[in-house]
């Protein structure tokens, strides 16, 4: 399951839904992600108020079916549910969602890490942070980090 969307949704009730089509799972792992609502820069008073995210269609769609493929292969006994949101977020709104069932938990887990992981630093996703500050707003493109980098790389290592 795969929707990218530009309307809200709740992450309990995605939870709900993939445990409720896949009942005879032994394991159910969920990942949320959330605009955060902090403040970047104490002496700028910089605080973060959306994000705005861009997708493009058919195109976004097939890259992140084709990670779920992957996925798949390595753990054929899961099942995954994936939302992610594009266009304007406010702070506290959920982003993505990443859930997986599986007969076992172990497998739920990595499955959803690596999906994770591909999400962050593959998924054609464009993201741009709408910031605040004394001088007024300002805009900042976001690119996977360091850590979202390594983490992708290191799943590639198990599987030249």
């Amino acid at each position: 399951m795969l929707n990218i969307q530009k309307k809200p949704f709740s992450p309990p009730q995605a939870l709900e839904y993939l445990h409720q089509c896949y009942r005879q799972s032994g394991a159910v792992v969920s990942f949320s992600g959330f605009v955060r609502d902090h403040v970047q820069n104490l002496e700028t008073s910089t605080s973060v108020s959306a994000l705005e995210i861009d997708a493009y269609g058919q195109f976004t769609y097939d890259s992140i079916f084709t990670i779920m493929q992957k996925a798949y292969e390595k753990w054929p006994d899961t099942h995954a549910h994936i939302i992610h949101r594009y266009g304007y977020i406010k702070a506290q709104e959920a982003i993505v969602f990443v859930g997986v069932a599986s007969a076992h938990r172990r497998n739920a887990f990595l499955c959803a890490q690596f999906l994770m992981d591909y999400l962050k630093t593959d998924a054609p996703f464009w993201k741009k942070e709408i910031r605040h500050t004394i001088k007024g707003r300002e805009e900042c493109w976001i690119e996977p980090t360091k850590f979202d980098i390594q983490a992708r790389q290191d799943w590639d290592k198990q599987n030249p």
